[in-house]
């Protein structure tokens, strides 16, 4: 048995009956979710009482989440989705698992990097779940050199407690024996009694496998000092499974019993069905040795129903075998032999003798029949079977290029505007990104320099892969224009753009480009400069909606090719400013089907600006989605909206 070991430096636990004192609190909060004190008491509570089975904080930690969705702060979100991860390791749901995980790692990116070791080390132990031993390796390492970045030895410990996972998951004993070490140091020091426990229990399984049984028995019983002060399920489930497998090893059938018996129990606490497939695994093949063969064909009966009844070939042939030995042995059927009789008349041997033609020609007739059919099941096995390698081959492609596209994702988020920068320099905004697909042609984009702040909201060619490529290299062509050239008014930087957009893919016959609004906010004079590529940014003042001046060209090659204009904004202080790309006004929708328009747009945002930047944000969502309905999203949406 691989030692699986789920640490995570955001969870502890404790065993405690809460569901009614839970759902009063809950309640409370449902009837005012803003009130920062009751979300802190509830949050807290679920904490402090972490020790009930998974499947019932998880429902509690979903619910928590989505009454507060809009309502909490980002550090917030990131702890509950990276609790979420973990519940969901504990009980083998790896798919879920990896959803949170890649959520709350999203959010720390985006906000702040110090949590990023925590959350790497639950994505590496749902990676040891999944058995993909790259992506693991590449989880762990990054939550050991994040946590050494920030200083944080208990993080580092994490990190190494998953490398020695990773070095045990594919037998490289020394390599894991030394991380495993390392991670022990630091909790011996820290006191930390579930990671003490569970890391000895690392060590003794990994001097198990080495068949060096001594030392495997000195750790295990090391484990056992610590077992009772970690109040935590799994370290009693993971310490009895291995001590099981220690007596199985060691050829103490009886006791390997007992403690697989334990294990279960504890696994059973939180539902996990994963490990409980193993432990009825190990438990049948202890009964088996112990000659129960009767008790040994139930326990991998139910290890194979945990397995949702999918036998393999290694599997299916044990349980024939005990199954063999369980069955108690039958009599042979005794076989009544007709007797013949001496005086058969002559008619009757000849009836008789037809009767055995016809059956012979009959047997022949059928064995003929099944013999074919027979080929042409094997024939259409065959066929099966390599249409289901390619449609796995497929779905492993598919798998990759999703996970791709994913990764892209996460790059294209940490070169948005950073919600730090924003509120920085910001007083009062809100900011909707809704991409069609899981990267974005549209984007949001600031930088600050000495004596600006500079805003972009730009819609690229395309949307999908083929616009996020696009969005990248817009970007890119921004920062170099303000941090390279020092160009400070946006009618040139958009020159500039165009320049090297036309120089880099003009060539190749492209028009590709983007429309757009960049605003430079002089930090000095709190003057407001703005160009406008075939897009012009909304001024409302006292309710009435300001038209602003634009360029009808685009940011790449087009009909025209004048100098961008450099604008000032006049303003009062109180002015509601947004800049937006087209995706919410070409969106088909609303009873008739029909697109949303321009105009609507306007009035839309016209109805509400009044509102705080907060409440303005949900207004316009919900009115997207009212007015979107079943119809599927057209294109990327981006909305900024910003109190002056």
């Amino acid at each position: 048995m691989k030692v699986k070991i789920i640490l995570t430096c955001l969870l502890l636990f404790s065993c405690i009956s809460f569901a009614s004192e839970f759902d009063s609190l809950y309640s409370k909060l449902s009837k005012n979710p803003s009130d920062k004190k009751q979300q802190e008491v509830c949050l807290q509570y679920l904490i402090d009482n972490s020790n009930i089975p998974a499947i019932q904080l998880i429902e509690h930690y979903t619910s928590l989440s989505n009454l507060l969705k809009n309502e909490i702060s980002a550090s917030i979100q990131c702890d509950i989705a990276a609790r979420l991860a973990n519940l969901y390791n504990t009980i083998g749901d790896y798919s879920k698992a990896l959803h949170h995980g890649l959520i709350a790692e999203k959010i720390a990116l985006r906000t702040n990097k110090k949590y990023l070791p925590g959350i790497y080390n639950i994505i590496g132990n749902t990676y040891l779940g999944l058995k993909k031993n790259e992506s693991m390796i590449e989880a762990f390492q990054n939550c050991y050199n994040y946590a050494k970045i920030y200083k944080d030895n208990r993080l580092m410990a994490y990190g190494a407690a998953g490398l020695g996972n990773y070095y045990g998951t594919i037998n490289e004993f020394d390599q894991s024996n030394k991380w495993n070490l390392e991670a022990l140091k630091s909790f011996d020091i820290l006191k930390q009694r579930f990671a003490q426990c569970i890391i000895r229990v690392n060590l003794s399984s990994n001097y198990r496998q080495q068949k060096k049984y001594n030392t495997s028995t000195n750790y295990i019983n090391e484990a056992e000092k610590y077992l009772e002060d970690s109040k935590l399920n799994y370290c009693y489930e993971l310490f009895y499974s291995e001590r099981g497998l220690l007596y199985l090893a060691t050829n103490k059938y009886n006791q390997a019993i007992q403690d697989f018996k334990k294990s279960i129990e504890y696994g059973k606490l939180d539902n996990a069905r994963h490990n409980l497939s193993e432990h009825y695994y190990y438990l049948s093949k202890a009964y088996q040795q112990a000659g129960s063969y009767h008790l040994a064909f139930e326990a991998l009966s139910t290890h194979l129903k945990y397995k949702d009844s999918v036998f393999n070939e290694e599997s299916n042939q044990q349980l024939l075998e005990l199954e063999e030995k369980y069955k108690s042995e039958k009599k042979d059927t005794e076989i009544r032999l007709l007797t013949k009789t001496n005086q058969l008349n002559n008619s009757e041997l000849k009836r008789k003798s037809m009767l055995i033609w016809i059956f012979g020609i009959g047997s022949i007739v059928i064995f003929g029949l099944l013999f074919f059919l027979i080929i042409s099941i094997r024939s259409k096995n065959k066929i099966n079977n390599l249409l289901e390698h390619k449609n796995k081959e497929i779905e492993d492609k598919q798998n990759e290029i999703v996970s791709s596209i994913n990764y892209a994702k996460r790059i294209q988020f940490t070169l948005l505007a950073s919600d730090y920068l924003l509120s920085e320099n910001l007083m009062n905004y809100f900011v909707l990104f809704r991409p069609k697909d899981i990267v974005s042609g549209d984007f949001y984009w600031a930088i600050k320099t000495n004596t600006h702040f500079f805003l972009a909201v730009c819609d690229c060619t395309g949307h999908g892969v083929p616009g996020a490529f696009m969005s990248l290299l817009n970007i890119n062509f921004l920062k170099e224009a303000i941090t390279e050239k020092n160009i400070e008014k946006p009618g040139e930087i958009f020159d500039f753009v165009r320049a090297r957009l036309i120089e880099n893919l003009a060539e190749e016959g492209q028009n590709d480009g983007m429309d757009g609004t960049l605003i430079a906010v002089n930090l000095h004079t709190s003057e407001i400069q703005y160009a406008g590529a075939n897009r012009a940014p909304l001024l409302i003042s006292n309710g009435e909606i300001v038209e602003l001046e634009y360029d009808k060209m685009p940011i790449g090659k087009g009909v025209k090719s004048e100098n961008f204009k450099n604008n000032t904004l006049a303003y009062k202080k109180g002015d509601s400013l947004y800049l937006f790309t087209d995706g919410f006004a070409d969106q088909f929708g609303g009873e008739s089907g029909k697109k949303f328009k321009v105009k609507n747009f306007k009035n839309l945002l016209n109805s509400f600006s009044s509102q705080p930047p907060r409440e303005q944000k949900i207004h316009i969502e919900e009115s997207f989605d009212r007015w979107k309905g079943d119809i599927e999203q057209l294109d990327d949406v981006c909305v900024f909206g910003i109190q002056l």
